[in-house]
């Protein structure tokens, strides 16, 4: 049973039976994501009706043919909503960072890595439930998969940082 009933039905006039579905986090710069375009491009010219599925969104930097159908799990109205939240919180953090640098009087570029992923990991320690809850991206996702029809689904998974 699915906990979110309107999540079933969003994807609305996108919908249609697909030989096989893609999943990636986005389009955008990575080498996963070539390869998802190039995979999803050449099996449409092959006559295959191919769907990918993007996770989070981010400028495509790798375009689909027109025949193949893109579907984005931050277009539903629920994850638009907690994405929303999550920016609110990562803007905070930026002024948390800059408030850390001038108390302990560090230059601009120095630790910069390891201070945003230490305010990072304490942010997702202390308040889960803003950076977005994964039951309910996965339930959106699980609805997307489904209206696709595919039998084949290929995912593409990457590191997070």
């Amino acid at each position: 049973m699915n906990r979110f009933p309107h999540s079933v039905n969003y994807i609305g006039d996108q919908s249609g039976k697909a030989d096989l579905t893609l999943i990636c986090p986005h389009l955008g710069d990575g080498g996963v994501q070539r390869v998802v375009s190039m995979l999803a491009n050449e099996w449409s010219r092959n006559g295959r009706r191919v769907s990918v599925i993007t996770l989070y969104d981010e400028e495509a930097v790798y375009q689909l043919d027109e025949e193949v159908q893109l579907i984005h799990t931050s277009d539903h109205p629920l994850i638009k909503k907690f994405e929303h939240v999550r920016k609110f919180f990562d803007s905070g953090i930026a002024n948390v960072l800059l408030f850390v640098r001038k108390i302990f009087n560090l230059p601009d570029i120095s630790e910069e890595g390891r201070l945003v992923r230490f305010f990072k990991y304490i942010s997702y320690r202390l308040t889960p439930f803003v950076y977005f809850p994964m039951h309910i991206r996965v339930s959106v996702l699980r609805a997307m998969i489904k209206k696709t029809e595919a039998p084949v689904i290929i995912i593409f998974v990457v590191q997070p940082i």
